[in-house]
């Protein structure tokens, strides 16, 4: 599983504007939204959809090519003759709301079995000013997977870099954990052959040279006692190094992980939140200079929005009802009042949620969609001052772009 990206370029996308891509700690006026400066009307265009090389699971954006214009990296799958396929795809955007599939590049073997991709995070792991691309892929027949490092070349291509070796691994994030200026990754594995993930937690950290060390599993596993569904990153106790934040599918709960400088992470006890939390998203909703987080409850069909402490803890659990079928959320200024609003999608639709500035939503609207959002991102894709919502469309080889646009009050 964005973000997960919340950031401009720089390092990663996973926690700026979606926590899926950009994983850089960023101050704390940054992460209140604000993609413009002014109040507007916000509205949403209808689906946009583009074609891909596979069936898109997850994606992330940065500027791949340094034009000024955000790119889309996927993380696809596809078949043939009864062979999983997993591609990693590279769209540039082109302007005037135009994307062209500019690197595709297939893995479409694993031993004993088909290969297929799971998760996309994008970050500057070599810290040579171009995004780079960390996938995980694994096998449907087997416990065989790996995490595959990309790394950015000028031109908007990526060119392999290296190869982990993880079981099953699944969702992923990258952040600078330890504090030592370079970008270490987070990996959720899975462990059986229905997608769960239990107890099963890996750690890439950077070496310093551009590249990872070999992963090391978070121990003691038994913090873990249910399933992991997906996993984020944002530097919560705002120490200048990015946490871990994790929903627990199976029990119902969220878990957060410091960031320490001797790699040892510190484990906050978990929270307590709805049936089956699932997509996650780190902002500061009620304007306190604290870091908050909201996540998705798919079984009971509300979002739960947990407020910071300022020192890691999260409190004060409020449950807001949004609707059946949701999976999956960002968070994003959507009418350029510097107030962090949501998003959600899911099967056939996808769901707005204005924050009034406090911390408490108005009612959600729904905005129907023509397939099943799996991942997706806010950014400003077009360059008019608005954020636009990107989404991966799982089961069809597309993505799907709804433009955001914002008429001065």
């Amino acid at each position: 599983m964005p973000p997960r990206c919340l950031a401009e370029l720089g390092v990663a996308c996973a926690f700026a504007a979606a926590l899926s891509g950009c994983s850089m700690v960023l101050p704390i006026d940054e992460l209140s939204g604000g993609e413009t400066s002014h109040e507007c009307a916000w509205s949403l265009s209808d689906e946009t959809r583009f074609t891909t090389a596979g069936r898109p699971y997850a994606l992330d954006v940065a500027d791949f090519d340094r034009d000024g214009v955000v790119d889309v990296a996927l993380a696809e799958n596809d078949s043939a003759a009864d062979v999983d396929y997993a591609t990693t795809e590279v769209q540039l955007g082109k302007g005037g709301r135009k994307f062209e599939s500019w690197y595709v590049a297939s893995k479409n073997s694993a031993p004993g079995g088909s290969m297929v991709t799971r998760g996309i995070a994008v970050g500057d792991v070599d810290k040579d000013g171009i995004p780079d691309a960390v996938q995980t892929f694994g096998s449907y027949a087997t416990d065989d997977g790996s995490v595959d490092l990309n790394l950015g070349l000028d031109n908007g291509r990526l060119d392999w870099n290296g190869i982990w070796t993880v079981a099953e691994p699944d969702d992923a994030a990258v952040g600078d954990f330890d504090g030592d200026g370079w970008l270490d990754a987070v990996v959720v594995a899975l462990t059986d052959q229905q997608g769960y993930a239990d107890e099963k937690l890996f750690l890439l950290w950077g070496d310093g040279k551009g590249s990872f060390e070999l992963p090391k599993e978070y121990l003691p596993a038994d913090v873990f006692t249910k399933t992991i569904r997906e996993v984020s990153v944002a530097d919560l106790n705002a120490d200048g190094r990015t946490d871990i934040v994790l929903t627990s599918w199976g029990d119902g709960t969220l878990h957060v992980l410091l960031g320490t400088q001797d790699r040892g992470l510190s484990h906050r006890a978990e929270v307590q939140v709805g049936s089956a939390p699932w997509g996650l998203a780190a902002r500061d909703f009620d304007a306190d200079g604290k870091l908050d987080v909201a996540c998705v409850n798919e079984n009971d069909f509300t979002v739960s929005l947990l407020f910071g402490t300022g020192d890691g803890e999260l409190v004060r659990e409020t449950p807001i009802t949004v609707g059946k079928g949701l999976q999956h959320l960002v968070a994003t200024d959507l009418e350029g009042d510097g107030d962090a609003d949501l998003v959600l999608g899911g099967e056939k639709q996808i769901v707005t949620l204005r924050n009034r500035g406090d911390g408490t939503f108005e009612t959600p609207v729904s905005h129907p969609f023509d397939g099943t959002a799996s991942r997706f991102a806010a950014r400003d894709l077009d360059a008019d001052g608005t954020a636009d919502l990107v989404l991966s469309n799982l089961g069809r080889e597309s993505f799907s772009v709804f433009w955001g646009s914002c008429q001065a009050r």
